[in-house]
C-alpha cells in the first residue's frame, strides 16, 4: 500500500507567487498576520477559517487550486469545465487526446483530500480516497475508485506530465 500526501504549503505559496504578492501584501488581504502566512507556508495544516478566508480574498485561483483547497469550483467557467485527458488504454488503437466538456451535476461537492491508497485486486487497481481526522492519526476514506491495469498507468502517465507542466 502507498500513501501519497498532498502538501497544502506549496498549494497556498504557489497561489500567492502568482498573484505577486508578498507574505505580508497576502496576509492584509485575508486580514490574518504575515506570520501565519509563513507558518503555514512552511509546513503547518492550515484551518479552515484560514482556507475560508483564503478562499473570500479578491485573488485569483486555478481549477486546480480551488479544487485543492476544498473551494467550490464553477463548473460554468469556460476554463473550469474543459480538460485533456487520455481515452482508451495506452498503446493500443483506441488511445488519443482529446479535448472534453465534463458535465459536473450541481450537487456534486469539491472534497479536498491528502490521502490516497493504492491497493491491487484481481481486476486492477483500487484507489482509497481520504481525508487526514486530525492529531487521531485515522483517516476517513471519501471515495473508493477502480480500473483496471490499463487505465491505471494512463492516469499515472497523464498525472506526471500534468505535474510536469505545472513546475514550469
Amino acid at each position: 500500500m502507498t500513501l501519497i500526501k498532498h502538501d497544502m504549503s506549496e498549494v497556498i505559496k504557489k497561489i500567492r507567487e502568482r498573484n505577486g504578492f508578498s507574505v505580508v501584501g497576502l496576509a492584509m488581504k485575508m486580514g490574518v498576520s504575515p506570520s501565519l502566512v509563513s507558518l503555514v507556508e512552511n509546513g503547518r495544516e492550515p484551518s479552515e477559517k484560514f482556507v475560508t478566508r483564503l478562499s473570500r480574498a479578491e485573488i485569483e485561483f486555478t481549477y486546480e487550486e480551488k479544487v485543492a483547497l476544498g473551494i467550490e469550483a464553477d463548473p460554468t467557467r469556460e476554463d473550469e469545465k474543459k480538460s485533456d485527458h487520455m481515452i482508451g488504454i495506452p498503446g493500443k488503437d483506441t488511445t488519443k487526446k482529446v479535448q472534453s466538456n465534463i458535465l459536473v451535476p450541481s450537487d456534486v461537492n469539491v472534497v479536498y483530500t491528502d490521502s490516497i491508497f493504492l491497493t491491487t485486486s484481481h481486476f486492477g487497481v483500487v484507489f482509497d480516497i481520504g481525508q487526514n481526522m486530525g492529531p487521531t492519526n485515522q483517516v476517513k476514506i471519501v471515495s473508493r475508485i477502480g480500473m483496471s491495469f490499463e487505465h491505471a498507468r494512463a492516469l499515472s502517465n497523464l498525472l506526471i506530465n500534468k505535474l510536469n507542466e505545472a513546475k514550469k
